[in-house]
């Protein structure tokens, strides 16, 4: 999505970050600290503003009421990245030492806390609707981030548990983006369809870098859903072609730890089943059914910037043409 909608999109991106920049400098000691050192990191993407933006683009809803909205799901997300890496205990996120590990689980957990707060009032001259969808969000997101912490090493997670979770994940998150800008733009009818669009980009997205775990790259080392005892979408649907290699990873993952080799051979066994190419099929197909829900919008200023960052994730596993 990056760049996708041109200048007016970075221009839209850069009074976002301005207003986040204003609303962590209040004055709450290591807290703003904390909140800037993840929220203002150089590295950010800006996805979900920017996914704001295009939905409101196609609506032609006013920049400044969606920049509030904007301004709301970064906090959001940005507070569940906080949340994550206390659950994980990591380290590192985007190249920089995490808030837990530069400080500490008591200020990365209230940092959190104080950017879902901060996150909610910024709705607070917003309709009814956009507010109550907010709230749904963060209490969706928590209960998937719950469900996700006890499913770590469970191999006999279904494929529609992973998509609950993804959905609570990512999906909640992005539909959100789209139900916003329907509701400001005063088209319930819309703000149905395209929260329905976010969803299943949500999931795509989840699903596209469970994917990329399989594939490695310069920003992820291969098979690491592996030795982290995450059942990841590729994981799950492998296991269903080969219950031997089902076997295998269980027994692997009642071991206190895994060697580098073990986890190698065991990514290649999934490789081998063809489970890639059987992803990059449903991903196909969760991209198109997001597509179909922009409708007419498709064609759109926004709409078509949309499909076009849906056609790049598919773009970025596989150089073939999507088949939609």
């Amino acid at each position: 999505m990056n760049g996708l909608g041109g200048f007016h999109e970075e221009r839209f991106v850069s009074r976002v970050e301005g207003k986040l920049d204003a609303l962590l400098s209040r004055g709450h000691g290591k807290l703003d600290e904390a909140a800037r050192h993840i929220c203002l990191a150089p590295k950010a993407k800006r996805a979900r503003p920017r996914l704001c933006y295009l939905f409101g683009q196609a609506l032609g809803v006013d920049s400044p009421l969606l920049e509030d909205v904007a301004v709301t799901v970064e906090l959001i997300h940005t507070a569940s990245l906080l949340h994550d890496d206390v659950i994980d205990e990591g380290d590192v996120r985007r190249g920089f030492p995490t808030v837990n590990a530069k400080w500490d689980n008591l200020v990365a957990v209230l940092t959190g806390d104080l950017m879902l707060s901060g996150a909610l009032l910024q709705l607070e001259k917003h309709p009814v609707p956009v507010i109550m969808g907010a709230a749904r969000v963060v209490y969706q997101m928590t209960r998937a981030a719950m469900f996700e912490a006890d499913s770590r090493g469970n191999l006999d997670l279904t494929l529609e548990e992973w998509e609950s979770i993804a959905t609570g994940k990512t999906g909640v998150l992005f539909g959100w983006c789209g139900e916003a800008a329907g509701h400001l733009a005063e088209r319930p009818d819309m703000a149905e369809k395209f929260s329905r669009c976010g969803h299943l980009l949500g999931v795509a997205f989840q699903m596209a870098d469970d994917l990329l775990d399989l594939k490695g790259g310069a920003a992820k080392d291969p098979f690491a859903d592996i030795s982290n005892r995450n059942p990841s979408y590729p994981l799950l649907r492998a296991i269903q072609i080969s219950p031997s290699l089902g076997a295998d990873l269980k027994a692997a993952w009642a071991k206190d730890e895994l060697t580098p080799e073990e986890v190698r051979k065991l990514g290649h066994a999934v490789l081998e089943t063809g489970v890639a190419g059987l992803t990059m099929q449903v991903l196909s197909e969760k991209i198109a059914e997001a597509i179909d829900c922009l409708g007419d919008y498709r064609e759109a200023p926004g709409g078509s910037d949309i499909v076009g960052w849906a056609r790049a994730l598919w773009g970025s596993l596989s150089s073939d043409p999507m088949p939609v």
